[in-house]
């Protein structure tokens, strides 16, 4: 039984205004955390931040490890949670990126697994297929809390902020999320 959710992720997470959404179409007080652009690390964040409110449910749906992260200030006074980031491309090698990508996202799932709240997540775009050749990675802890939903694979629009635009997609998308519960 869900009766609010708290949603972590990148774009394909957050609505965009006067479009229809999966997150509101699902019944139930919906909490949405994520952000567009957002990195792994950003999304992990997005779960400590979530570990604070009183959802019941979290859904997460991670995003490409090409995505990075680095502080940009050391102002610890602004209350505004990404505001000392910034998100350039960097020259380390893809293997250490996504590995730390692997790392981090391992480290968000035991965070959440352990909470005491109900979790459900998505690799998203984690070494998505659209990519090329991508490597399998060992989330078997983690499998039974794993949707059979990759957000991803939905895109009808790549060119939109928000990337799935058909209303019956974003329907068939909180069904798949209800039917989990």
């Amino acid at each position: 039984n869900m009766n609010k959710l708290a949603i972590l992720g990148d774009s394909f997470c957050r609505p965009v205004a006067g479009s229809s959404h999966f997150s509101q179409m699902l019944g139930i007080e919906v909490i949405n955390y994520s952000w567009a652009g957002a990195s792994n690390h950003n999304i992990c964040q997005q779960a400590v931040e979530a570990l604070k409110d009183d959802a019941d449910t979290v859904f997460v749906s991670f995003t490409s490890s090409v995505r990075i992260s680095f502080k940009l200030s050391e102002d610890t006074t602004t209350k505004e949670l990404y505001s000392r980031y910034y998100r350039p491309h960097d020259n380390r090698s893809e293997q250490d990126q996504v590995d730390e990508n692997y790392h981090m996202m391992c480290s968000c799932l035991y965070r959440l697994s352990t909470s005491g709240k109900k979790i459900i997540w998505s690799q998203g775009g984690f070494e998505h297929p659209s990519f090329g050749t991508v490597q399998e990675w060992d989330f078997k802890l983690w499998q039974e809390n794993k949707i059979d939903l990759n957000l991803w694979d939905h895109v009808d629009s790549p060119d939109s902020h928000q990337h799935i635009t058909n209303p019956q997609t974003h329907r068939w998308i909180a069904d798949q999320i209800l039917k989990v519960f």
